[in-house]
């Protein structure tokens, strides 16, 4: 199938442009395949979610992993796994196979961490619950017996103003 400077190889998924193959990831091929097979019609996107898994692209799917990680945990998925390869000062832990909102297949996903460890202590505001190094406290307050620190002025003021909704 031609259209415009590309051929796309119906039988095995390749596609090229003036000759040159174009690398596509899985999820772009299963799609572009839905696509050109219902070539000249309306492809409606429940179909084409049915056919090809399609979600939205590597971001959706890095948002729905993400969903799935706790405070300070950064998560990926095994396509992005593979797309790294090796780094150094950096591990990667299998948490096995999960369902992600919107996909048809789990997702296989891997916990990084540095091998350097997490850096320093952390303090988070009680109002807007930003975390920030005890160096960067804007102010303090001590309510009973508990040292509560806050980012700005402001968060301190809307503490102040109901302590009992927070």
């Amino acid at each position: 199938m031609n259209f415009g400077a590309y051929q796309l190889d119906m039988s095995n998924g390749l596609l090229r442009k003036r000759g040159l193959r174009i690398k596509l990831q899985p999820m772009s091929k299963r799609v572009l395949l839905s696509l050109a097979g219902a070539a000249g019609e309306t492809v409606r996107r429940e179909v084409l979610y049915q056919q090809s898994g399609y979600v939205g692209g590597a971001l959706n799917i890095a948002s729905r992993a993400a969903t799935h990680a706790t405070p300070h945990q950064i998560l990926i998925t095994s396509a992005a796994r593979t797309e790294i390869g090796v780094l150094s000062q950096v591990t990667f832990t299998p948490l096995g196979a999960r369902r992600l909102k919107g996909l048809i297949e789990d997702l296989e996903l891997f916990e990084v961490r540095s091998t350097h460890g997490r850096s320093g202590e952390r303090v988070r505001d009680p109002v807007c619950g930003i975390e920030m190094a005890p160096t960067d406290v804007a102010a303090r307050l001590v309510v009973k017996g508990r040292e509560l620190a806050f980012c700005c002025e402001r968060c301190l003021r809307v503490f102040l103003e109901a302590p009992q909704k927070l």
